[in-house]
């Protein structure tokens, strides 16, 4: 997952709205995937099912996550998928539909 950050809400959905593409490591409320839909504010709706990916790493190997709040999940966002280079996960992220 990505790193978990202090970012308001109202922050977050900027952030998301003006990536041209697809956001790549964007900066998580710490709550974002323990948070149920219900009680998400109403700005996460502006994001609900636009894919952006993560960059984990782990025992020093890199590798992509997409995911997407689409409700996949009750609390938290979907895993679309785990992949080896940054260009394999950006073009599965456009074949996610988005919702909006």
């Amino acid at each position: 997952m990505a790193t978990a950050r202090k970012i308001s809400d109202r922050k977050l959905v900027e952030a998301f709205l003006a990536t041209a593409g697809i956001p790549v490591d964007p900066q998580l409320p710490a709550d974002w995937d323990c948070t149920p839909h219900d009680d998400r504010p109403a700005c996460h709706r502006k994001i609900w099912g636009r894919p952006y990916i993560t960059s984990p790493e782990v025992n020093a190997s890199k590798f992509y996550e997409l995911r997407v709040l689409d409700g996949g999940a009750w609390d938290r966002s979907s895993w679309k998928g785990s992949f080896d280079s940054l260009s394999a996960a950006k073009a599965a992220a456009k074949r996610v539909s988005f919702h909006n």
